[in-house]
């Protein structure tokens, strides 16, 4: 989990497993972007998902995910709209 994610997942009052139970229940109605990554280091066979997702009710958190083959790395978890 990036690092300003992980703090803003914290200032929420939630936590890894939070985190862990609202990706495992991400639906693709939820999506609003999908696309190869802006940066190569990421490594090859990452794809960048953007969610905005209503799982713990309001406000609707912003969810961007890398999902490599084997692993998901979590971008950003916040209250969608709230500043970068």
């Amino acid at each position: 989990m990036q690092r300003r994610a992980h703090a803003r997942m914290e200032a929420l009052g939630y936590n890894i497993k939070d985190v862990e139970d609202c990706l495992c229940d991400l639906r693709v109605e939820e999506c609003t972007k999908d696309s190869a990554p802006d940066h190569p280091e990421f490594g090859e066979g990452a794809w960048v998902y953007e969610f905005v997702t209503y799982f713990f009710g309001e406000p609707p958190l912003y969810v961007k995910v890398y999902l490599y083959p084997d692993s998901v790395y979590v971008l950003s978890f916040k209250i969608d709209g709230s500043p970068a």
